[in-house]
């Protein structure tokens, strides 16, 4: 399966850092760094956060393939992966196989 993976993906309401379009499914990540020496985890997720207020995801949900939105925080001092939060968009066709 090829994978078309997109770095600061361009849309009309800015930059988001990248876009990995999968098969049926597209995930929109944002990635931030935290450079404090003790990371607490933050409620609501920044990256996410970032990704829902300026609707990076919008571009892809008429596609009828299953959009993530995935908030990525990395921090400085542990190098590493401190924080992981998603969203799942459902199409309307995914709904209409429900019902």
């Amino acid at each position: 399966m090829n994978a078309v993976i997109t770095p600061e993906d361009t849309t009309n309401q800015g930059q988001v850092d990248m876009t990995v379009e999968l098969g049926d499914f597209i995930y929109v990540m944002e990635i931030k760094l935290d450079k404090s020496p003790d990371y607490q985890e933050q409620t609501p997720n920044p990256a996410l956060q970032q990704i829902q207020d300026k609707n990076y995801a919008q571009k892809y949900r008429q596609q009828g393939k299953t959009v993530f939105e995935v908030g990525l925080i990395f921090n400085q001092q542990q190098r590493n992966l401190v924080q992981l939060d998603w969203r799942q968009h459902i199409t309307l066709t995914e709904v209409s196989q429900y019902l």
